[in-house]
């Protein structure tokens, strides 16, 4: 009866693992950019370059255009979670934004719990600051 118990739960175990293996491996997949979904945009790109005559225009460019919007905030300075991360208290809560070489100075200068001036941008679903200031 106890061998019975061991075996089953060895077999449990191992399905368990087996599991959590390829869930990973999906995971990677979809992450890795490769799949049918580029070569569907570069066809359709290319079938409408055809239609028209006209050169393929820069994607990124009309891209970064629409997410370059400058934006400013006011909040509290919390802290640095990275290298290139911190987080700023706002009015309806924390907000992590991603900084380059160019603020670590000012970054690295702050204060926690200092109030803060600041500017940023969306781009890649991600907020990056293009300019911070104590108050």
């Amino acid at each position: 009866m106890k061998e019975w118990k061991k075996i089953i739960g060895v077999m449990l175990l191992a399905i368990a693992l087996m599991t959590g293996c390829g869930t990973t491996e999906e995971t990677g997949d979809q992450t890795s950019g490769e799949g049918t979904e580029q070569p569907k945009n570069e066809d359709s790109t290319e079938q409408n370059n055809e239609d028209t005559n006209e050169e393929p225009a820069d994607e990124n460019a009309s891209e970064d255009d629409a997410t370059t919007e400058q934006n400013t905030g006011e909040g509290t300075y919390s802290g640095q979670a990275d290298g290139h991360t911190i987080e700023i208290m706002m009015e309806d809560g924390p907000q992590a934004f991603q900084f380059g070489e160019e603020l670590k100075e000012k970054v690295e200068s702050l204060e926690v719990d200092s109030e803060i001036t600041f500017t940023y941008e969306e781009k890649d679903g991600a907020l990056h600051l293009t300019d911070i200031q104590e108050k």
